[in-house]
């Protein structure tokens, strides 16, 4: 059979949008705040823990059990807040699981979130890929995983290799038409390639 290509006029999905910086930056205010006031919550409990390990130790020179037991009570109290400030700050930090970009933050500062709850979109910025907007069901047939693509970047004027690495199993409806959402992982990156950059995708089929 001969080789034949579809040529698809795709928009890039994936390559991203702008972070919204004004939330993005009332939101790392509101974190930073949370974790300051942890950390002194820490101090303060460890001063606290301090201080009543010190009275533990003139009491029991020469002092009664009763008083002793108040001694260490107090300890075991400071203990407590000290390892609750630490529960305290572990919660209020948000750790990432890759090094990357914040490129869309998905709650307000202040705002409850629930476990599991989506709060921001992390992007690794230096292994961009291309996602189709466009494929409609008919040409979705066509295409199979691994096969070979050439972008097009526009704003750059470069052509890039890659191949397909996912095809979405359901559709999505843009416009009224329904089309399918194929991945594209880019061979190389080249330079001044952006997130939300437009581009050409001809996906090569048999």
């Amino acid at each position: 059979m001969h080789e034949e290509e579809i040529i698809l006029r795709l928009r890039a999905a994936t390559l991203g949008q702008e972070a919204p910086e004004a939330g993005l930056a009332l939101a790392e205010k509101n974190a930073r705040f949370q974790v300051r006031a942890a950390e002194t919550a820490i101090q303060t409990a460890g001063a606290q823990r301090d201080v009543a390990q010190a009275q533990l130790a003139l009491v029991q020179a020469e002092v009664t059990i009763e008083e002793i037991a108040v001694a260490e009570g107090a300890v075991a109290q400071a203990e407590a807040a000290l390892q609750a400030a630490r529960v305290a700050l572990e919660q209020a930090t948000l750790r990432a699981p890759f090094a990357g970009a914040i490129t869309a933050l998905e709650v307000s500062p202040g705002k409850a979130v629930m476990p599991g709850q989506a709060v921001l979109t992390l992007a690794e910025t230096h292994r961009l890929q291309v996602e189709t907007t466009d494929l409609s069901e008919r040409d979705v047939t066509e295409v199979s995983m691994g096969q070979k693509a050439t972008v097009y970047v526009e704003a750059l004027g470069v052509e890039i290799g890659g191949q397909v690495v996912d095809i979405a199993p359901q559709a999505n409806t843009v416009g009224g038409d329904v089309v399918y959402a194929v991945t594209i992982a880019l061979d190389e990156q080249p330079p001044g390639l952006r997130w939300g950059m437009s581009v050409e995708v001809e996906i090569k089929v048999r």
